[in-house]
């Protein structure tokens, strides 16, 4: 998934569905009024994306509800979606929803989504637009230290501070081979890599930090892997400029 985060409320869970639409590349706007036929509506997160040149609207009604979303609220966003013109709609409620309801949206370009179902909706998509280039931009400094020739600069190091400093190098692969699936670079170099499911498990994932291994969601991994990648480049500068 995305994030781990649960969304604790109705604003909560519209602010996680317009940011998730946002970093897909979409342009978003939440609590957004629209001008149709039959008056002033608004919808909980309004998203255009455009792609060569054609625009695609989709519309997300948020119902943070402990029930599950019965069939007279599909009905109602029904008739928003036909009023507006919108190419695709999606219902995110917390709770699920009522067997009416999803015998409503058979036919229709309506889906009904759990949070956790919205996410996976969008994981591709979200790794591909956002974390991919987060990955060239954030871990830029680590992947050259961890090079196999790293930016090194001083005095030559003595036979035991070079061992120490390759100790150090080979300490970090897991984590380069953790992120090089996600490197931009990989991509344009026409490597289509499978992304790892979460959270990682396997004999190959085994020796990386432990909070590493528990991350749930994309957005947490990413964030534990920063905070051993600095500490990582930090150890590397330190022992290439030994003395």
């Amino acid at each position: 998934m995305i994030t781990e985060h649960v969304p604790t409320d109705w604003r909560d869970l519209q602010r996680a569905v317009g940011d998730v639409l946002e970093e897909c590349g979409f342009l978003v706007k939440v609590e957004h009024v629209l001008q149709t036929v039959r008056g002033a509506t608004e919808v909980d997160v309004y998203a255009e994306e455009v792609i060569r040149g054609r625009k695609s609207i989709v519309l997300c009604e948020c119902k943070h509800w402990k029930a599950r979303v019965p069939q007279n609220v599909v009905h109602g966003f029904r008739t928003t979606m036909a009023d507006t013109g919108a190419n695709i709609g999606y219902i995110v409620g917390s709770s699920g929803f009522q067997a009416g309801a999803f015998a409503a949206v058979e036919s229709t370009n309506v889906k009904l989504l759990t949070w956790t179902e919205f996410q996976a909706e969008f994981e591709h998509q979200w790794i591909d637009a956002h974390f991919v280039p987060q990955v060239g931009k954030r871990f830029d400094e680590f992947l050259r230290w961890t090079e196999p020739l790293p930016p090194t600069a001083g005095r030559p190091l003595t036979s035991s501070e070079a061992q120490q400093f390759w100790e150090l190098w080979r300490s970090f692969q897991p984590l380069v081979a953790l992120l090089m699936p996600f490197a931009p670079w990989m991509r344009l170099m026409g490597h289509d890599l499978e992304y790892p499911s979460l959270p990682l498990r396997g004999d190959k994932f085994a020796v990386l930090p432990k909070d590493v291994l528990q991350a749930r969601g994309y957005r947490e991994l990413f964030d534990r892997v920063d905070v051993h990648a600095r500490a990582a480049v930090a150890a590397l500068k330190a022992a290439a400029y030994a003395g």
